[in-house]
């Protein structure tokens, strides 16, 4: 039975959130449809979310009935709801979202680019036809001196193989150069060099920071498009410097946040925790986008429970006291991947 104290708003909130995080495979709708601002809904499922606006929980599909209970529910607090096949529903913006995949790995060996290029493209293999974006950590290659134009950024080998694939994804990968003060980020689809951006936030004064958070790299704009979302690049501490400059958010729908990665527990360089927190979190509620992050964990296991999707839901609460289950950004499927040097974990989100 549907809670009757569920109101208008809370659909409106769960319409919010399936607009950023999309609807999980196994509760799309087949038959009926909400129509709100031009846009189709899963009836059942916005009422599943909404019930965690006001009652704490999501509704489990089995604790009340779609069709008549769900349909009637929701007409009686004004919502449109019409049948799946009714012409007059623009089926473009049915399916609009966005599929982005944040690939963490896991390394325990000494790394060179050519293992890092093989890699890649097996990647790039596994994903085609299943992602619009891929997102790798930064520094995924790396050099001694520092890296000029975009002969020097694996693009062309990137575009190459996205051609001889004929795909539609973006892959979005790190450069470091210069022993790790020149960190770069770069987005490369089949027509070549998409996006650029230099790391514009650290205390470190030996890294070469670009100008501003909005700074072209190699004549590229770090923000770019696919479908109707727009994408920023951030480098590792990027995303702490959105928050701790209070900057305001361009015009962006989704923040990447390339980040290196993080030693054994107990070792330097392990917050992983904090990272969340602070960064991918505070990112998402400066700006009121979602963030997305991919990592290396150096000789250990990626965390189950770290969260490279995040979404800022919790208003003026500080990110200290943020939790992961606070979180309602999650992944509709995880595809793993092994060569002999590194595990590679892909989560799939839908935006």
């Amino acid at each position: 039975m549907i809670p009757k104290n569920i109101k208008k708003d809370d659909i409106i909130n769960a319409i919010k959130e399936v607009d950023l995080n999309g609807v999980p495979n196994n509760r799309k709708s087949t038959k009926y449809k909400l129509m709100y601002n031009d846009r189709a809904y899963p009836p059942k499922y916005l009422i599943s979310i909404a019930n965690k606006y006001i009652n704490g929980h999501v509704l489990k599909s089995c604790e009340f009935s779609g069709g008549n209970e769900s349909n009637e529910f929701l007409k009686n607090l004004g919502f449109e709801i019409k049948k799946y096949n009714d012409n007059s529903i623009d089926n473009n913006h049915i399916e609009s979202n966005v599929l982005i995949g944040t690939c963490c790995i896991e390394s325990y060996k000494s790394i060179n680019n050519t293992k890092r290029e093989n890699l890649l493209l097996q990647l790039i293999e596994l994903s085609n036809n299943k992602l619009d974006l891929l997102l790798l950590p930064a520094g995924f290659f790396k050099f001694d001196y520092k890296p000029n134009d975009i002969n020097d950024l694996f693009v062309n080998e990137v575009q190459e193989y996205l051609r001889l694939l004929d795909s539609k994804m973006v892959i979005c990968y790190g450069i470091d150069g210069r022993g790790n003060t020149d960190q770069i980020g770069v987005a490369v689809n089949k027509d070549g060099l998409l996006s650029a951006g230099r790391k514009f936030y650290h205390t470190d004064n030996s890294i070469l920071l670009a100008d501003n958070y909005k700074s072209k790299e190699i004549g590229k704009q770090r923000i770019f498009p696919i479908g109707n979302k727009k994408f920023y690049i951030a480098i590792c501490y990027d995303g702490f410097g959105i928050r701790k400059k209070n900057l305001e958010n361009p015009g962006v729908d989704v923040i990447l946040n390339l980040v290196h990665g993080f030693n054994p527990i107990g070792e330097g360089g392990s917050g992983d925790v904090y990272f969340a927190k602070h960064s991918f979190a505070g990112a998402s509620k400066q700006w009121g986008c979602p963030t997305f992050g991919a990592a290396v964990f150096e000789r250990r296991e990626v965390s189950k429970n770290w969260p490279t999707g995040v979404l800022w839901n919790q208003g003026e609460k500080s990110t200290q006291n943020w939790k992961y289950n606070e979180n309602p950004m999650t992944p509709i499927n995880e595809i793993s991947f092994s060569d002999k040097y590194e595990k590679a974990l892909i989560r799939i989100y839908s935006i």
